[in-house]
């Protein structure tokens, strides 16, 4: 789906935005993080590799089986730390592979990511044409087909174009190109957490740090190792994942789950807060989405998010706040008593809401008797026991598909959100193609959530602003190639 208007504008602010210049406006080992493009099929290697080079020979590191990086910091007394750290190697963008990354910010400092892409477009003379205007030239020469198509620098035309009865119009035209900015994807979630994880290495913070594999699909590096090294993983009260949006999160419930107590929450934000503006505190907050944190929760007291600075995360708006991460949240987690936290979560009790991601979108449908069968957890008086461990085979199915439904939504939010809806007065861009003006007048309807009697009004008055443009908008079956 195109949304042309949308992007028009998008270009312009991305060209106006300075391009970030590495080790000058920007730490080297961020900037190298996020222009390494990385998805659970590709590029997670080359994140493990920038992270070792920086680190450097005297850091000890291990990779396991599924790609997950582990680095341990020991305590001064040379004991091991009670406290698992926790990133992802991989980003949602499986999209423009190879694709040169360029980094951008605006003036107070946030960051976003956008490509180069080549942008087609008809030239007659000297002068850039679009489709109506194309038309309209045929017309000039007594001459309207439904189809029109460019072969040998020649506009040809045609009512059916299947059958190949092209007519040459007597217009002459080149199709040419320019390198356009197009946002993309950032990378941000969890590139940050990755770099704020290798910061606090480098500050020589106790701790395990664990550098997960596959998090945007449905978990996978945390999920192996809660599943293949149980007892490794024991060995810690708290898991402290750098992966969540906006400024002010410490995340107490994932998916409408308990996964770190109000009190663990309440004293980390006291700690951060200290050092924190007073416009932007740390507070704790019951509406997570499923993590790689969330996986250890049935093993480890003490899981949580943190608020890294992020937005708009799994779409191409996506930005995070530089000046934040630099000057604010680094120096406020370089001074927490990590291990001083409290304890108070038993990992064995869970309250419960519901399954999957309703936590963030809502429940879709499955009941409580759904999961006390498929989980192996009884409800009692709102608290959850874990009495087996069974797991219902569409208990399963329905976590592997809860982190795509979840990208589904904030892809869908963020449309949403977007959508330059479409008023009878303004009508269309001249550039707006028929598909374009099909698909913007669809989402003004799902935007705006128009009832059937509202659709109708806003195609009458369409045809009292002008009947030409509801006659051009009827007849959508009409394409143009070139």
């Amino acid at each position: 789906m195109y949304l042309h208007s949308a992007f028009k504008k998008e270009s312009e602010e991305l060209e106006q935005m300075k391009r970030v210049e590495r080790g000058k406006d920007m730490d080297s080992l961020l900037y190298d993080l996020l222009t390494t493009h990385s998805h659970i099929n590709f590029g997670e290697d080359a994140v493990r590799k920038i992270i070792t080079d920086y680190l450097g020979a005297k850091t000890k590191f291990e990779t396991d089986s599924k790609g997950n990086l582990y680095i341990n910091v020991l305590k001064k007394n040379k004991t091991p730390s009670k406290v698992m750290f926790s990133s992802h190697l991989d980003t949602v963008d499986s999209r423009n592979k190879g694709v040169e990354r360029i980094i951008l910010k605006t003036e107070d400092d946030w960051i976003r990511c956008a490509i180069v892409k080549e942008e087609k477009y008809l030239t007659v003379g000297k002068e850039k044409v679009n489709k109506f205007q194309l038309e309209s030239l045929a017309r000039k020469r007594d001459m309207d087909f439904d189809t029109y198509t460019v072969r040998d620098g020649k506009v040809y035309g045609s009512d059916e174009p299947l059958f190949g009865n092209w007519v040459y119009t007597g217009i002459d035209a080149k199709i040419k190109s320019e390198p356009k900015l197009r946002a993309n994807i950032l990378g941000a979630d969890d590139k940050v957490g990755c770099y704020i994880m290798c910061r606090m290495i480098e500050q020589g913070i106790p701790g395990m740090y664990v550098f997960h594999h596959g998090e945007e699909s449905s978990c996978q590096g945390s999920k192996y190792i809660a599943r293949e090294y149980k007892e490794f993983a024991k060995n810690f009260n708290y898991c402290i994942a750098f992966d969540r949006a906006g400024y002010n999160d410490i995340i107490t419930k994932q998916s409408g789950s308990v996964c770190c107590s109000n009190e663990f929450a309440t004293a980390l934000a006291e700690q951060m807060n200290r050092r924190l503006p007073p416009q932007e505190k740390m507070k704790p907050s019951p509406h997570g989405a499923y993590t790689d944190s969330a996986s250890y929760t049935e093993i480890i007291p003490e899981c949580t998010n943190i608020s890294v600075g992020y937005k708009s995360q799994h779409t191409d708006d996506e930005t995070f706040d530089h000046e934040w991460l630099t000057v604010h949240l680094l120096p406020a987690l370089f001074q927490v008593d990590w291990e001083s936290l409290p304890v108070s979560r038993d990992p064995s009790v869970r309250t419960h809401g519901y399954l999957g991601y309703g936590g963030y979108y809502g429940n879709y449908g499955y009941s409580a008797e759904d999961e006390e069968y498929g989980s192996g957890f009884t409800n009692k008086g709102g608290i959850w026991r874990k009495t087996s461990a069974t797991t219902a085979s569409m208990t399963r199915t329905v976590k592997r598909g809860a982190k795509n439904i979840r990208s589904c939504f904030d892809r869908y939010k963020h449309v949403m959100k977007n959508v330059d809806t479409f008023d009878p007065e303004t009508g269309f861009d001249d550039t707006e193609t028929e598909e374009m003006k099909i698909n913007r007048i669809l989402l003004t309807f799902l935007s705006e959530e128009m009832s059937e009697t509202e659709k109708a009004e806003l195609v009458l008055r369409a045809y009292e602003v002008n009947p030409d443009d509801v006659e051009e908008f009827n007849s959508y079956h009409r394409s143009w190639g070139l």
